[in-house]
């Protein structure tokens, strides 16, 4: 029974008085629990939730190197990435969105375009031989960007980069990079394909010859560049170059040097435990193709 009890008789509502010495703090810093609360589930709701590719865009304006127009470009909310675990080939992988459809930037104007690390940084002959070899016949594109770029559209931009790279003369590494990215979006456009429950059988299998000369090419190319170029090489150390050069030679069959990469990665005391378990892990991997290629002979 409550010591107030008896009171309403009087007409006086005794609920929220129980206790004789509250003046009334414990009802107020209620009332305050109950609008922060109120407050922090609006600024939640008010909040963009990142769920679809389109989520991690932004739009961008760039200056072009070559022709010094300016242009819009997409650059990816990297702050708002959640990094997934990458492919047995160090391919990066992220929650929503593959950034490697957003790796290259590309000026409608003049079609001067490079993976975006080395779209700035051009000397006066490179720009020259981008004006004269690209530019002078460029068909000018559409400027205003999509929602977001597919795989066929991210495969031309890349192909377009690597054309720009050999054109101005770039280093090799920045074009075994190149292909190393091509090869990459191939490898998920046929996936994608595939899932979709595409039937030309034609098609894919043009599509994987496409992607395996691209791994070629970048396999051939980060060997030319380990021989002609300080390390580190595209932020690899030799130890990550040399894994990536075994995951390349193992795609394109070649199996004996690919195995040599991995005994030089795996007996390497500079070589980190997570490195090196990959490597064993594709290593068991090379022995079982090459046993089953002996088998099939």
């Amino acid at each position: 029974m409550s010591i107030f009890s008896g009171l309403e008789a009087f007409g006086v509502n005794t609920k929220k008085q129980q206790n004789i010495y509250d003046n009334g703090e414990a009802e107020r810093e209620k009332e305050l629990l109950e609008q922060k609360k109120k407050e922090e589930a609006e600024k939640a709701a008010r909040k963009p939730t990142f769920t679809e590719e389109k989520d991690y865009l932004l739009q961008k304006d760039i200056t072009c190197t070559v022709c010094g127009k300016k242009f819009k470009t997409f650059v990816v909310r990297n702050a708002k990435l959640r990094r997934s675990e990458p492919d047995y080939d160090l391919r990066p992988r992220f929650h929503n969105i593959d950034t490697l459809k957003y790796h290259v930037t590309s000026c409608p104007h003049c079609g001067y375009t490079a993976l975006t690390e080395y779209f700035t940084g051009l000397t006066k002959g490179q720009i020259q031989l981008v004006r004269e070899n690209i530019g002078r016949s460029f068909k000018s594109q559409d400027t205003l960007l999509p929602e977001t770029y597919d795989y066929t559209t991210a495969i031309m931009r890349t192909k377009l980069a690597l054309y720009n790279a050999v054109v101005k003369r770039g280093k090799t590494s920045e074009r075994a990079y190149t292909c190393l990215k091509t090869y990459w979006l191939y490898r998920d456009h046929i996936q994608e394909v595939k899932e979709a429950g595409y039937s030309d059988f034609l098609e894919i299998d043009r599509l994987t010859t496409e992607m395996r000369d691209f791994a070629k090419e970048a396999y051939e190319g980060f060997q030319k560049a380990m021989a002609e170029e300080p390390l580190p090489i595209c932020g690899m150390d030799s130890n990550t170059l040399e894994y990536l050069l075994a995951c390349l030679g193992t795609e394109i069959k070649d199996y004996t040097h690919a195995a040599r990469f991995l005994s030089d990665v795996i007996t390497s005391k500079t070589t980190n435990s997570r490195l090196k378990d990959r490597a064993l892990e594709l290593k068991d991997k090379v022995l079982e193709e090459v046993n089953a290629a002996k088998n099939q002979v």
